[in-house]
């Protein structure tokens, strides 16, 4: 793409405005974007998984053998180099791309895989939630304590009355520290990565959250719930970075240690912890006092344990604002009372996403400022499944349930010849061309050989290039076996 040819006010449009190309390999059950945009991952029926490139609509890379049911879940890590991928056949595997797509690792649960997603900045940890089981945190960078040779944590726990809670989506925070659960009865439960202690918990629907979509920047969070209602979701400040020095100061002064375990069995029962209570009590532990002082305070200072009490309420008001998750907006169609498959967010969180279930065959966007609908994308004949924002571009992506073709919406840029010829005139219909003066005029030859020797002792580069760092490109492989019955691209 020649960026001088186009017009900069077509670059610049934030949403795309129809649907312009259509690409196929095999039936397509759910897409991703790698984190750059370079590539689109396929999840397919029979488990195998395409990589288109952006920029060809051709693929690169055929990832076959792993799975033997239809994948239900992608996602790339930071770098793009490995692709993780959870299926219905109870699996979920780590593909090295780098290696023609080998299998890095293989994870057998005890039940299918909703969604899997890894953990930001790295490629060796990952979060999966089952159907109906317990969400599990994996890390393959260490052994777990029954001798296995990965650490596996169970996010949860069984409840001594009731139904069990179940979590059909998970997200990470920006930096990876929490990991966010949207459950079966409408909770987003928040956790620290690595542990199985919830650490908030808030209510936003009466049904289940279906999928959830974090925005680039980490500060919002888009739900689908079985109550036929989109939500935009602002994430707590203390999840995305901005109170991180405090958040940690309250942690330690809240009874954790390293900001990790906690100290205090009243956390346990009562969800609280009065950190000065700990910090005392070790203060006399390690002088040696027998607690008669204390009693002696006590006795003669109960005003200041009534203040004290008052503070800790008031400390413990504020770290419930601090987790609180605040619901901006909240889309639906009231007239028709649709359903919606899934949904995405842009990368600048401007614009929300949803695809519909059923008899509607199309894609509604709204802003998230005002919270009004923007557009309708009238798709094809068939209903959208899995819908995808491009990370960088005016490109959105969705998949078609009956054909597992992948429709592509982009915006339409002219092109502006002028940029490389200032003289450049569109025309209508065919005119004269007036002939300039000394336009045709013969050249001295002697003139005209000494510039071209002048141009031929100047050396020309075209071999090596500047390093890109930080940049990871799938190697190309010249041995697809492809029907052209499974791939197609108009």
């Amino acid at each position: 793409m020649n960026l001088s040819l186009l017009d900069p006010f077509a670059l610049a449009q934030e949403y795309p405005e129809s649907q312009s190309i259509t690409v196929r390999y095999g039936h397509s059950g759910c897409i991703k974007f790698n984190p750059t945009g370079d590539y689109l991952a396929s999840g397919l029926q029979d488990g195998s998984i395409a990589i288109f490139d952006i920029d060809t609509n051709g693929v690169l890379l055929v990832l076959r053998g792993g799975h033997s049911r239809s994948i239900q879940s992608l996602s790339w890590s930071h770098d793009s180099r490995y692709l993780l991928s959870g299926s219905q056949d109870w699996k979920c595997i780590v593909w090295d791309l780098a290696t023609s797509g080998q299998k890095k690792r293989v994870f057998n649960f005890e039940t299918p895989v909703w969604m899997a997603m890894f953990q930001p900045f790295t490629s060796d940890k990952f979060v999966v939630s089952l159907f109906e089981d317990y969400s599990r945190y994996i890390d393959m960078s260490a052994p777990g304590d029954d001798g296995s040779k990965y650490r596996e944590v169970k996010l949860g726990s069984d409840p001594e009355n009731g139904k069990a809670e179940y979590a059909l989506s998970c997200t990470f925070n920006r930096t990876g520290e929490y990991i966010i659960l949207g459950t079966s009865k409408g909770n987003l439960h928040v956790l620290r990565t690595g542990h199985n202690k919830v650490v908030s918990s808030t209510r936003i629907s009466s049904a289940n959250i279906k999928n959830m979509v974090i925005s680039t920047n980490g500060k919002c969070l888009v739900l689908n719930s079985s109550d036929r209602v989109v939500r935009f979701v602002t994430i707590p400040e203390i999840l995305f970075g901005k109170h991180q020095e405090l958040s940690d100061e309250r942690r330690k002064a809240n009874g954790y240690e390293d900001n990790k375990e906690l100290v205090d069995e009243k956390y346990k029962e009562n969800g609280q912890i009065n950190g000065g209570d700990v910090a005392d009590d070790n203060k006399n532990s390690q002088n040696g006092d027998d607690g008669s002082a204390e009693k002696d305070e006590k006795s003669t200072d109960k005003k200041s344990d009534a203040e004290k009490s008052g503070d800790d309420n008031e400390s413990d008001e504020e770290d419930d604002d601090l987790w609180k998750f605040e619901v901006v907006h909240k889309f639906q169609d009231v007239v028709n009372k649709l359903q919606w498959n899934s949904v995405a967010i842009s990368p600048n969180t401007e614009y929300v996403l949803a695809s519909t279930y059923e008899a509607a065959h199309d894609i509604y966007m709204w802003e998230t400022s005002m919270g009004s609908l923007v557009k309708i994308y009238e798709g094809p004949k068939e209903e959208l499944v899995d819908v995808e924002w491009h990370p960088t571009r005016s490109v959105i992506a969705a998949t078609g349930l009956d054909s597992g073709r992948i429709y592509v919406w982009t915006s339409i840029t002219p092109q502006r010849w002028s940029a490389l010829a200032p003289d450049f005139i569109e025309v209508e219909q065919n005119v004269d061309y007036q002939e300039r003066e000394d336009e045709f005029d013969v050249e001295d030859e002697n003139e005209q050989n000494q510039r071209l020797l002048e141009d031929e002792d100047q050396e020309v580069d075209i071999v090596s290039g500047d390093p890109v760092k930080n940049v990871f490109s799938i190697p190309v492989s010249l041995d697809l076996d492809e029907d052209e019955d499974d791939f197609s691209s108009d």
